[in-house]
């Protein structure tokens, strides 16, 4: 399974991601006036996502429908709303932790 996320060029697998970690990686991109640019990747047998916030650039679209597990992240993602506004370091923490949930149960 490969499940990581990337905050600008920095990337951790989710075993390794902390809120103190998202806190320093997204104030320090807020100090260096730079967009925050949060992807999310999930790479399992069951699931295979790739998911970006605006701060990223233009995205292309995926292979084709997604799965019941693959729609089910999108819509955390969607619901988590990290991609609306002010970034909220403990949403995105929140959100890898749901997901986490869910591709291990």
């Amino acid at each position: 399974m490969i499940a990581t996320l990337r905050i600008g060029t920095e990337t951790r697998n989710f075993a390794e991601v902390s809120e103190s970690w998202n806190i320093q990686q997204i104030r320090r991109r807020r100090n260096d006036a730079q967009p925050v640019c949060v992807e999310l990747f999930v790479n399992t047998a069951q699931v295979n996502v790739r998911l970006a916030t605006a701060g990223c650039g233009a995205a292309s679209g995926g292979g084709g429908a997604p799965n019941r597990l693959e729609a089910k992240v999108i819509s955390l993602w969607s619901k988590s709303h990290i991609d609306h506004g002010d970034l909220a370091p403990g949403k995105l923490v929140a959100l890898y932790k749901r997901v986490r949930q869910l591709i291990n149960a």
